[in-house]
């Protein structure tokens, strides 16, 4: 009786993890079935099996090479999850040969913000760390208006706009603080660091960059001249993408200008 008794304990653990007809995992991943490449199958993936099919978290970036370009990746694949690594995919789905290129800032460094589809490509071992140290020197020496001014979509503190070879490249990726990020991204962290530079609060700063967002000249102007606010905390009428990537380089632009206080709200 023991014996029978054990053997159906068995068998019900292994029917929550395993189809006995496919042989194939039942048991969903934890992923959006509504997100893009995920659907109905949960695990399909990783075809079935994401546990020697798929990265280590199973919810990170993939990506291939350009076989054109040697040291050049397109990005296929984006995941939220708490694996920023980035895995070049293999044909024989051997996880074991999977290269590992780095990782990104965030899950969603390189996923459209219009299609929620992966976007872009890594350009290997290069870095935009002196671009980016550069014009952030340099705005340590200007005016707040002319911060703001450089810093409008197409300016030279928009960095998707103005990085060298690749001028509105978004979504092309390189090396920041070993850890790789788009121009957008890059830009986005830039204006936070410069804000923190010209002694600005975060909150002040994401009040002002709401305002200006997305209106002609004369109505930015009314909305800071009466200082109107266009939406609630933590965004204050901004998006998350544009707060994250600003707060991390407000910490760094802060920390680098007042190395033992704390950071300001």
């Amino acid at each position: 009786m023991l014996r029978i008794f054990q053997k159906f304990i068995l068998t019900a653990v292994f029917a929550v993890f395993a189809s006995q007809a496919s042989a194939s995992l039942i048991q969903a991943d934890w992923f959006d079935p509504t997100e893009p490449g995920v659907g109905t199958i949960r695990c399909a993936y990783s075809q079935n099996d994401p546990i020697n099919l798929s990265d280590p978290s199973g919810n990170s970036t993939i990506v291939s090479p350009d076989a054109d370009n040697e040291g050049e990746y397109f990005f296929e694949e984006v995941h939220d999850g708490d694996d920023l690594g980035i895995y070049i995919r293999n044909d024989d789905f051997d996880r074991e040969e999977w290269g590992n290129l780095g990782e990104t800032h965030y899950w969603d460094s390189f996923k459209s913000p219009d299609t929620g589809l992966a976007v872009g490509k890594i350009y290997q071992g290069q870095s935009i760390d002196g671009y980016y140290d550069q014009k952030a020197r340099q705005a340590a020496t200007e005016s707040p208006r002319t911060v703001a001014r450089k810093s409008l979509p197409g300016n030279e503190y928009d960095l998707k706009a103005t990085y060298s070879g690749h001028e509105d490249k978004s979504y092309h990726g390189f090396l920041l603080d070993g850890k790789y990020t788009s121009p957008r991204e890059a830009g986005n962290m830039l204006a936070g660091h410069n804000a923190a530079k010209l002694g600005l609060s975060f909150t002040d700063f994401q009040q002002k960059a709401a305002r200006l967002h997305g209106v002609n000249p004369v109505t930015a102007a009314w909305r800071e001249m009466w200082g109107i606010p266009v939406g609630a905390a933590l965004n204050w009428g901004e998006i998350d993408y544009q707060r994250t990537r600003s707060y991390y380089g407000y910490t760094k632009g802060y920390l680098q200008a007042n190395p033992h206080q704390p950071l300001l709200p």
